[in-house]
């Protein structure tokens, strides 16, 4: 028994490698226009060299597409017969195929623009970032104030002539019934203790971890808001 396959039409046997070939490389011209927005958005997820390998493999493809629809208008056949038209039919077809989906995808980006780009996008995070740190830190100083304003005179301590601030202080000292603004407390009592012995770097780390339980804080009274 012979194989159907050798028994079809040039034609057929043409046309089937030019929907293979378009088949494979259809997924990949969406995902060159991605990597290109990704670029121009600042990310790192993508590099110029990813588009630029991506771009060529299109490349290539539209020369094969284009290579075998020529060799498919060059099948003789009779002039004015049906044959005669598909062929010409699925050049046409090929070369506006070609031409809308493959030629007409955008150019690179030149790699300066895209470092000014990234360079832009990361100052942009870190200004938000700090804009973020500096709303927490607020949000838990109103908190302070607030409970500060609803303390209970009646429940400090006044032995042996202590003030009220040193009562206020001590406190302060106690835990709360908030595991997190316990933990914000010890921080910012840390702080104090390695500023004041001049451990900066220490002091760095703190302040870091206290801009991340702030931020807890803030995200927190803020969905507890709406």
């Amino acid at each position: 028994m012979q194989d159907s396959r050798v028994d079809r039409p040039p034609i057929s046997r043409l046309y089937e490698r030019l929907q293979r070939e378009r088949g494979d490389i259809e997924p990949d011209i969406p995902m060159y226009r991605r990597i290109l927005d990704s670029l121009y958005e600042g990310d790192v997820i993508f590099r110029l060299s990813d588009a630029s390998a991506l771009r060529e493999k299109i490349g290539r493809a539209a020369e094969r597409l284009d290579n075998i629809s020529k060799t498919v208008l060059a099948l003789p056949f009779a002039p004015g017969s049906r044959e005669e038209a598909l062929k010409k039919a699925i050049r046409l077809a090929c070369v506006s195929y070609i031409k809308e989906r493959m030629l007409s995808i955008p150019p690179l980006p030149v790699e300066e623009e895209i470092k000014k780009i990234q360079v832009r996008r990361r100052q942009e995070t870190a200004r938000r970032e700090e804009r973020e740190r500096l709303l927490a830190l607020e949000a838990y100083e109103r908190y302070e104030l607030l409970q500060a304003g609803n303390a209970d005179p009646s429940s400090a301590s006044y032995n042996n002539g202590s003030s009220g601030t040193q009562a206020g202080a001590a406190t302060g000292a106690n835990s709360t019934a908030d595991p997190l603004i316990d933990q914000i407390n010890i921080v910012k009592g840390y702080i104090r203790q390695a500023r004041e012995a001049m451990r900066f770097e220490e002091v760095a780390t703190l302040e870091q971890n206290l801009g991340e339980l702030t931020q807890e804080f803030y995200n927190r009274q803020r969905l507890g808001s709406q």
